[in-house]
This record gives structure tokens, C-alpha cells and sequence, in this order.
């Protein structure tokens, strides 16, 4: 006779604290070592809600990386008007994101940004 799988007795499984599925995600998350990208990704989702529907019209992050984000404008002047208010948008930001995650922006044209970079979706849905 074949040997079965051994069951796992209910006085067994009642001794096994059940472990909130949050508890698990994290943990998995930090295992993966995906922690900072999902950061970085909240604060880009972060953005509309930091800035306000009309300033977002013409401004939009790109990307993430190593604390400074990209955000593609769509001209010189939103680039300057956007350089005088940073350090506001850094903290709304940050305050959006439940971290402080971003530490510098930097505002490049449309015209001025590389073909392989990451755009944003359609639709007003953004991609992490």
C-alpha cells in the first residue's frame, strides 16, 4: 500500500494562530524585496491628489528613481513655475504618500524627454 500525505489533526491546526492576510502580504512583499517600488509607485499615484486636477493637466510624473522624480511638463514655462513651488509639492507629496519617499522633482519638457521612457496610460490611469 502507498504511504498517504499525513493529515494535519483540528487539536493540530487549533494550536496555529491564524495570521492576518496584511501580515502576509507584507511579509511576502518584503521578501520579494518589492517595499520601495510600491513606495515609489504611491507617490506617483500621489500626484493629482498633491497638485490639484488643473496643475496636473499639464504636469506628470514618469518615473522614480532613487528618490527624485521625473515629471514631464508640457512646457518651459510649467517647468519654471512648477521649479518655484518644489519644495511645496515635495511635502503634499510625501504627506499623499504616508512617507516621505520623494526627496527631489525635476521637470523636463515633452519635447525634451527620451522615446524609451514610460508614459502614462491613457484614460487618466498611470502605470507604475
Amino acid at each position: 500500500m502507498s504511504d498517504s500525505p499525513k493529515s494535519v489533526s483540528p487539536d493540530e491546526r487549533a494550536t496555529s494562530a491564524p495570521v492576518p492576510l496584511s501580515g502576509l502580504l507584507d511579509a511576502v512583499i518584503s521578501e520579494l524585496g518589492l517595499g520601495q517600488k510600491m513606495a515609489e509607485c504611491r507617490a506617483q499615484l500621489a500626484w493629482d491628489r498633491a497638485v490639484g486636477t488643473q496643475l496636473a493637466q499639464h504636469a506628470q510624473p514618469v518615473k522614480i528613481k532613487r528618490g527624485r522624480m521625473e515629471i514631464a511638463v508640457t512646457s518651459p514655462v510649467w517647468s519654471s513655475q512648477l521649479s518655484f513651488m518644489k519644495g511645496e509639492i515635495l511635502k503634499r507629496i510625501n504627506l499623499e504618500a504616508g512617507s516621505e519617499i520623494v526627496t527631489d522633482l525635476t521637470f523636463v519638457t515633452a519635447a525634451g524627454r527620451s522615446s524609451t521612457r514610460r508614459e502614462s496610460t491613457g484614460g487618466g490611469r498611470k502605470t507604475c
